[in-house]
Formats: C-alpha cells, structure tokens, sequence
C-alpha cells in the first residue's frame, strides 16, 4: 500500500513537471522570458516577464492542454499517469482567486 501511494504521488509530481514545463516553453516559444521554476508550499510555478495579452492566454492555457492531451493519449497504457494528469489539467482550468 506504501509503495502504491508513493509511485501515485511520483506520477503527481512527473504531471506537475510535464505541466509547467508546458508552460515555460510556450513562454519561451512567444517570446517571453522565463526567470526561474519555483517549486514553494502551493506547487510548482514559474516566474516570467509579462507578456501581451494573447501572449498570456496562450501561456496559462499550455499547461492544461498538455495534461489533458497526455490524459487522453496515456489513458489505455498507463491510467493511473492520465488520471493524474486528468485532474491536473481541470483543476487548473478552475478559476481560482490570487493565481
């Protein structure tokens, strides 16, 4: 049972990776300078430049795309990695207040 919750909290934090990795890339692909990866007690994050207004549509949006994309394409090999990557790319998709 250990052993099971850890391998789920590693596939958590591989999702994680994968999501702001997603981010900083499109960041990087528009243009924007990315400063630094943060990882602090409410996740993972990146510090960047701001950047024009569809500029950082497109940003927010690289993160959750990419989870939901690797969700849908994982699900039939490896469903507990797309489950944990379902629930990262609609949890963020949430609004939220001070994000």
């Amino acid at each position: 049972m250990v052993y099971t919750m850890l391998c789920n909290l590693g596939l958590g934090i591989v999702a994680m990776i994968l999501h702001e990795s997603a981010h900083a890339m499109m960041a990087e692909l528009l243009g924007v300078e990315v400063k630094r990866v943060l990882l602090c007690y409410r996740g993972v994050a990146i510090v960047r430049e701001p950047g024009a207004c569809f500029d950082n549509i497109v940003i927010s949006l690289a993160g959750p795309v990419l989870n939901l994309v690797v969700a849908l394409v994982l699900w039939p090999l490896l469903p507990t990695f797309a489950l944990a990557n379902l629930i990262m790319g609609v949890v963020n998709l949430l609004p939220m207040k001070h994000t």
